[in-house]
């Protein structure tokens, strides 16, 4: 019994001597680490300073467009107030409803093609230095417009080449006849394109289709400030950015270079 006690004792002892020596050991490590320099706890950084890391770590990304970092929210139904505003003569209000059309994608369309079929002459007013075909002060200095927006059937086509990146001809008709086949042409397409347009899908087509339809979308990217459903950073980095690299490198239209080179974020030269 003696000798139990013995070797109980001892393994006690031993237990106690190596705890001993790893508190002197954790003590010696934490007053080394006191004594090193401390540590400075940085601010969270602002939202300025995350990007130019970002810009840093991936300088080859493009620049998100205007569409998508300050654009109004796509509206998917146009009320009758909106219709009325856009065939009005107040050209302010002309302007808003038709920037709300714009974003109302396939809702927007419709609209268009509904005003279509009753071509009315509704002279503009308050259009201060606006040059457009018709229009009653020719020698003003302003933006020009190249469709006859006095009459309801070429302010339609206006909006509709402009949301879905085409040309059905409207651009510098002058008189309601002249559009006819415009209205027709326009009614047609979307006739055989209702089921499955969607002003998403027109990004893509326009991209890959004629130069004509290529600046369009790219003025769009550029300078637009309408939305468009489903168009978010993601799409933009992952199926606009290749193709507009495609443009930038195999294009020999100089304007389309440079608008694809200024969606790049790089030099044109």
């Amino acid at each position: 019994m003696s000798d139990g006690r013995t070797g109980s004792l001892r393994l006690s002892r031993r237990c106690a001597v190596l705890c001993a020596a790893l508190s002197l050991a954790w003590i010696a490590a934490c007053e080394a680490h006191s004594k090193a320099a401390p540590t400075v706890v940085e601010a969270a950084p602002t939202r300025p300073a995350r990007r130019a890391r970002r810009a840093e770590r991936f300088p080859a990304l493009a620049p998100v467009p205007l569409v998508v970092t300050l654009g109004p929210r796509a509206v998917r139904t146009l009320s009758k107030r909106t219709r009325e505003r856009f065939t009005g003569n107040d050209w302010l209000k002309v302007q808003r409803a038709a920037q709300r059309i714009e974003s109302a994608d396939r809702a927007g369309v419709a609209a268009l093609i509904a005003m279509l079929r009753a071509p009315r002459r509704v002279p503009l007013s308050n259009t201060e230095e606006l040059v457009y075909p018709g229009a009653r002060r020719r020698n003003g200095t302003g933006p020009v417009i190249q469709y006859a927006l006095d009459w309801t059937t070429d302010r339609a086509g206006w909006v509709l080449e402009a949301l879905t990146f085409d040309d059905f001809g409207f651009s510098a008709t002058a008189t309601a006849p002249e559009s006819a086949a415009e209205t027709a042409a326009g009614r047609t397409w979307w006739r055989h394109n209702n089921a499955r347009w969607t002003r998403l899908e027109a990004v893509r087509e326009a991209l890959s289709g004629t130069t004509d339809r290529q600046r369009r979308v790219l003025y769009w990217l550029r300078f637009g400030t309408t939305p468009c459903a489903g168009f978010n950073v993601r799409f933009f980095y992952d199926e606009v950015v290749p193709l507009v690299r495609g443009i930038y490198r195999r294009t020999r239209d100089r304007e389309l270079r440079d608008l694809a080179a200024e969606i790049l974020g790089r030099s044109s030269e």
